[in-house]
C-alpha cells in the first residue's frame, strides 16, 4: 500500500494460526496481523482476490477457537514488499469477536507504547 495509509481500523501482530479455507483449498497459516477490520495471513498459497473464506483463529493462547467469514482483498507474492501473503477482510463477525479484536488491539497497542489499559 505504498503512498497513502488506507486501513480504517488499528492493527496488532498476533501470533497464532489461521484456519483460512474456501471451497477449493484448506489452509493453515502463520497469522501477520489482526485487526477489526480483518487479518494478514502469511501463506505462499495464491488465493485470488475476491475469493470468499471462512477463517478460525484464536485470540489468545488458552481463549475458545473463533470464526469469521472474510474476502481476500490483496495477495502479495514480492518478497521485496514483506512476506507472501493474503489480505482479508472481515464480511461476518460470529458472537462476540468483534469485540474481542477491539479489547485484544487496545491491549497489545496499550502495551506497545508503554500505556496502561
Amino acid at each position: 500500500m505504498a503512498g497513502s495509509e488506507r486501513r480504517r481500523h488499528p492493527r496488532v501482530v498476533l501470533n497464532g494460526r489461521c484456519w483460512c479455507e474456501t471451497k477449493d483449498v484448506s489452509v493453515l497459516a502463520q497469522v501477520g496481523n489482526l485487526s477489526e477490520g480483518g487479518l494478514f495471513l502469511r501463506t505462499q498459497v495464491a488465493i485470488p482476490a475476491g475469493t470468499p473464506t471462512v477463517v478460525r483463529f484464536h485470540l489468545g493462547e488458552n481463549g475458545p477457537e473463533h470464526e469469521a467469514e472474510a474476502v481476500v482483498v490483496w495477495r502479495s507474492q514480492d518478497l521485496s514488499a514483506g512476506p507472501p501473503g493474503i489480505g482479508l477482510r472481515f464480511t461476518r463477525l460470529k458472537g462476540e469477536l468483534a469485540g474481542g479484536i477491539r479489547s485484544l488491539v487496545e491491549v497489545v497497542a496499550g502495551q506497545e507504547t508503554g500505556q496502561d489499559s
